[in-house]
């Protein structure tokens, strides 16, 4: 649903408000077990005061061990899962102006909010199976801005973009961090179902979620891009020649970490590229 409206002569504002939902999905069910075939456990995260809270929290939800009876046995076969959902609630406003002088102004706001629920399961759910991306993880400021300038038939234009930093580490999953079984067995009153023996010496261990999805982010990214354009005309040809800067402030956002809890954790992997310049021409006949 959309509204628009004339603030001005030349002034118009367009309001959206926009709801998606996704439903009638589809999960393995493996008939070989149940939910009395599962154990729960819980694990304690590492004291660090990169984590929320400075870290020391004790993670149960979600965290379950097939009994080892039921160890590697399955039964798989697709169903119906009505209950699992994915929800997007979102509002856009834009503003857009055209002034004398052939000044062209353009800009608005993208917000939104996601909410998925995979915890309808046939056993047990999955740690954080509900997950929200938040209003502010999503929430995009873009402006550009066309002028013409009066030397030569120059044409100036510039987008500047204030955007969510992306989900620290970067990735859906949230920190993961590898837990044995040693630190497991206490809470879970045997050794994993992995382990050869039900007690004693093992080697096994299992990877962990210990900072929920979408509660991380990195700090806003705000960036301008820059273009400097000439037209000419050759009869009935037409010559654009362009000189572009992309990156004008060389930003350096970091676009994905190191995702696993350990000595490299979020170490940048991946970082917004670096200001370079354009030459290019369109000839249009």
């Amino acid at each position: 649903m959309s509204l628009q409206h004339q603030l001005a002569p030349n002034v118009g504002l367009t309001v959206g408000y926009f709801r998606t939902w996704y439903g009638n999905n589809y999960v393995t069910d493996n008939l070989a077990v149940t939910p009395a075939d599962f154990t729960r456990y819980c694990v304690t995260a590492p004291v660090d005061s990169r984590l929320p809270g400075g870290g020391g929290y004790q993670l149960c939800d979600g965290l379950f061990d097939v009994s080892r009876e039921k160890f590697g046995k399955t039964d798989n076969i697709t169903i119906l899962a009505p209950d699992r959902s994915k929800i997007f609630n979102g509002i856009d406003a834009l503003i857009s102006a055209r002034l004398r002088g052939g000044y062209l102004i353009t800009g608005g706001l993208a917000t939104g909010q996601t909410v998925t629920d995979n915890c309808a399961t046939p056993d047990v759910p999955a740690q954080f199976c509900r997950q929200t991306i938040p209003w502010s993880g999503q929430t995009e400021l873009k402006f550009s801005v066309v002028a013409p300038l009066p030397w030569w038939g120059l044409q100036a234009s510039g987008t500047f973009q204030n955007l969510p930093g992306v989900p620290n580490p970067g990735v859906v999953q949230g920190t993961t961090q590898v837990v044995s079984n040693n630190d497991i067995a206490p809470s879970l009153g045997r050794n994993l179902s992995a382990c050869p023996q039900a007690s004693g010496s093992c080697n096994a261990a299992t990877i962990v979620t210990i900072v929920e999805p979408y509660t991380m982010f990195e700090p806003r990214e705000n960036q301008l891009d820059v273009r400097l354009s000439k037209t000419s005309r050759f009869g009935r040809a037409r010559l654009q020649a362009n000189f572009d800067i992309y990156n004008l402030f060389n930003i350096s956002s970091v676009l994905a970490r190191q995702i696993r809890y350990g000595s490299a954790w979020l170490n940048a992997q991946s970082i917004l590229a670096g200001r370079f310049i354009k030459v290019g021409a369109q000839l249009d006949f």
